[in-house]
């Protein structure tokens, strides 16, 4: 019997992974929005009742099962050479348990490992890091919950905060972030964003204080473009061709680039796309160039605003079969020798 196109390319990237040798030159780095991946359990204190059989999603076993065969299929197709990206930021994960049916569906599960916990955000998604266990050693690991002053019943994603060692036997730091939408109007929920991007700011300034030449990637769902007040002026993520006030704290925006040159950038709304999803990393990192996985598989066509949109699970209501409402981004860290 013909094996399906995602088993041959599971099965490609588990052989590769297995046998990792001193030839590793560089390390590729991935985030994906994966756009609302639950179970069809209802779990108690969660509002994720949309997300169960009887809810206004019909959501069934056999659409969640399409839904994780669809990440593995673009998580797969990501990496190089038929591998998969050695460190994989998620958002928008219910539980451990998802992740770990997508590992096993994508026989990532020998090769990698997770880094997730419960957020206390009431839709029930949170943010989680997938590491290849040859490649990245994990030697600290930090959740920071996000206490809104101006509205203490306000629940968000924490900020994942991973420091791990690299083949070359230097650290990466990663932080993976999930930042509060513009649900509830733009101008509304913009203090919050900021919020979220001066705690960002001051994890950076206390890692980069600590050991200046540090290598940081700061990845995530910003819910704002590059140039907006949130990520320019509270995060303080340059360009990278920035040469001005530059020092061991500075901060680069990869995505800006592409910002300004790509037709295709992370999500779609209306007409207009934006570059939500995004890499910020340190000086030691800065000469690297990012890019949005764009392939054709994850796009389709945009009957009512023309030209391509993402290729989501559901349109509206309707179920599709798609992947996300996002496009993934990632990035390619070379290894020292």
């Amino acid at each position: 019997m013909r094996r399906s196109l995602l088993t041959w390319l599971v099965c490609c990237a588990s052989l590769l992974y297995a046998s990792v040798s001193c030839a590793q030159t560089k390390v590729r780095v991935a985030f994906y929005n994966v756009e609302n991946f639950f179970d069809c359990t209802d779990d108690p204190g969660k509002n994720d009742e949309d997300f169960t059989t009887d809810g206004d999603y019909h959501w069934t076993y056999n659409r969640f099962w399409k839904k994780t065969e669809n990440i593995a299929k673009v998580l797969a197709c990501m990496g190089e050479d038929g591998s998969f990206p050695e460190l994989i930021g998620m958002a928008e994960v219910e539980k451990a348990a998802v992740v770990k049916k997508l590992l096993s569906k994508a026989n990532m599960s020998d090769s990698y490992r997770m880094v997730h916990r419960e957020s206390p955000d009431r839709r029930g998604i949170d943010v989680c890091l997938l590491y290849n266990r040859y490649i990245f050693k994990p030697v600290h690991t930090q959740f920071i919950a996000i206490k809104f002053p101006q509205d203490p019943q306000k629940k968000t994603r924490d900020l994942l905060y991973v420091r791990g060692t690299l083949p070359d036997g230097k650290d990466l730091h990663v932080v993976v972030s999930h930042w509060p939408s513009k649900s509830g109007g733009e101008d509304e929920s913009r203090p919050y964003r900021c919020f979220v991007a001066d705690k960002l700011r001051a994890l950076a300034d206390s890692i980069l204080t600590a050991s200046p030449k540090a290598r940081l990637v700061i990845m995530g769902d910003f819910n704002d473009a590059p140039y907006e007040e949130s990520v320019k002026k509270h995060l303080k993520a340059m360009h990278p061709s920035e040469r001005k006030n530059v020092n061991s704290l500075s901060l680069f925006n990869l995505m800006y680039p592409l910002e300004n040159q790509e037709k295709i950038k992370s999500y779609k709304y209306h007409e207009t796309w934006s570059m939500l999803d995004q890499m910020v990393v340190s000086k030691s990192l800065k000469n690297i160039r990012a890019h949005v996985f764009a392939a054709d598989f994850l796009l389709t066509d945009d009957s009512k605003y023309l030209g391509k949109k993402p290729f989501r699970t559901y349109n509206g209501y309707h179920y599709q079969g798609g992947y996300s409402d996002h496009l993934p981004v990632y990035m390619d860290i070379p290894l020292d020798k």
